[in-house]
């Protein structure tokens, strides 16, 4: 029995050890899993807008590139939720059975002791068995003796009702784990049906888009030069700056000022800063990186472009002061904020609600995004975070799941 006791105590703590990494994976996948759904919630209702018009647009595509990508990863992430679902049904149902046949022989045990007592308790009654004693001493130690019996048998059948009880609560939470699997199975399989005639969508709006690349060849090279037009005016705003703060030492006061917040300085909060719109997704990436279907192009992301709704309020990421507003002649306006050394930059915004100079925090309406009527309601914020004159990647800057 004791060996048996043994064997059951040392795998009991194998399987904890086991669960309790399983927890911790399952834990971050359901996080995973509830970052992608939410992202693929706002993209939906994102998209549903450019569906009630039929044409192909660059907004229907930029949106579906998302979603498709966000749809791959969900089902990467629900396909490691039943690999750890399978182990640990596999696992706990082990862990049952072996309960189960641990129970068995507490049951048998216990069985044989009742008889035993029954059979002496006929040959031996318990107060004969005490007056046989040869001397007081053994007459205690006969007493205590079947007290002691006494307590083992009462012990031995509270751990028999203990492992009854928790081998139920082990059978439903087996249970309950099959659920589980069976629900993550059918939003698998859900999810790849979706995937599947997302695709087959997203080569339709590619072939219809690629019939007018002449026309979006002439937007892309406004594109470029509005973007280089941004770039030197915010590389000559933050050296104008850098340069002011040098030759007067007094307005470092102003600048340290403005660059402490609440939670310390802009560089504390990396990979915490606010979103700068309440709702939207990120449909363009820092970088260079292939045009979305126009072949052979290359586009250089000094950001991140935002996809958001229609004329989405835009918001500073961290508290700081206007360095410069930007009207670019015959496109939109950027806003430059100051954070000390660090810099953020707002563009393609229609209307602008600040000044240069003005104090902002995080829960001011700084302006509004440009919708492209003629894009099917395109609206893109385009984002830039800048330490001095270098331009630093923003998704390592802003909360990963911040909206």
């Amino acid at each position: 029995m004791k060996i048996a006791k043994l064997k059951y105590t040392l795998w009991v703590v194998m399987l904890l050890c086991s669960f309790s990494l399983w927890s911790q994976q399952r834990a971050t996948l359901k996080e995973l899993r509830r970052s992608n759904q939410n992202e693929i919630a706002i993209t939906s209702s994102l998209l549903e807008v450019t569906n009630q018009s039929k044409e192909a647009s660059l907004n229907k595509l930029l949106l579906l590139n998302k979603q498709i990508k966000l749809r791959k990863d969900l089902v990467l992430v629900l396909d490691k939720e039943l690999i750890i679902l399978d182990s640990y049904i596999e696992e706990a149902s082990y862990k049952i059975s072996t309960k189960e046949h641990y129970l068995k022989v507490l049951i048998s045990e216990y069985e044989q002791m009742l008889k035993f007592a029954f059979i002496s308790g006929k040959s031996h009654p318990q107060l004969m068995f005490v007056l046989a004693s040869g001397n007081f001493n053994q007459a205690y130690l006969r007493v205590k003796y079947l007290s002691q019996l006494a307590d083992y048998r009462e012990q031995q059948m509270q751990q028999i009702i203990d492992s009854k009880a928790s081998y139920v609560d082990e059978l439903a939470q087996l249970s309950a784990e099959k659920e589980e699997k069976k629900k993550r199975y059918d939003e698998k399989r859900s999810e790849t049906q979706l995937l599947v005639a997302q695709i087959t969508k997203q080569k339709g709006i590619l072939l219809a888009l690629q019939k007018s690349e002449k026309n979006y060849l002439n937007k892309h090279k406004n594109g470029s030069t509005n973007a280089r037009y941004i770039d030197q005016t915010v590389s000559q705003a933050i050296l104008a700056s850098e340069q002011a703060i040098n030759l007067k030492p007094v307005n470092k006061e102003k600048v340290k000022y403005n660059s402490v917040g609440k939670y310390g300085t802009f560089p504390d909060n990396k990979g915490n800063l606010s979103w700068p719109v309440k709702k939207g997704v990120i449909t363009g990436y820092f970088g260079t990186r292939n045009h979305p279907f126009l072949a052979r192009i290359k586009v250089m992301n000094n950001g991140i472009d935002i996809s958001t709704p229609k004329n989405a309020k835009i918001y500073p990421v961290y508290q700081g002061k206007v360095a410069k507003v930007v009207s670019i002649p015959g496109a939109n306006n950027a806003i430059l904020i100051a954070h000390g050394d660090y810099y953020t930059l707002y563009s393609n915004l229609s209307k602008v609600h600040v000044n240069t100079g003005d104090t902002v925090s995080t829960t001011m309406v700084i302006g509004n995004v440009f919708t492209d009527s003629s894009e099917d309601d395109l609206s893109l914020l385009q984002f830039q975070v800048w330490y001095k004159t270098k331009k630093l990647n923003p998704v390592y800057w802003i909360k990963k799941n911040g909206i």
